[in-house]
């Protein structure tokens, strides 16, 4: 189970932390959009991975 709760979480902050650092450095062919989205999913995952993982 926290595997998935892994997995999940990390592909949920990556797919938020590029879309954000798509639009503050929209280079598509750059590696601005890179730098720039990787601090939010850095961020993001552990977040996520502590919320999935709350039992409800």
């Amino acid at each position: 189970m926290r595997s998935d709760h892994a997995a999940l979480s990390v592909i949920l902050a990556l797919f938020v932390g590029f879309s954000v650092g798509f639009l503050f450095a929209p280079d598509p062919t750059g590696i601005a959009p890179i730098l720039f989205g990787s601090v939010p999913a850095v961020v993001l995952a552990p977040i996520l991975y502590h919320y999935l993982g709350k039992e409800t």
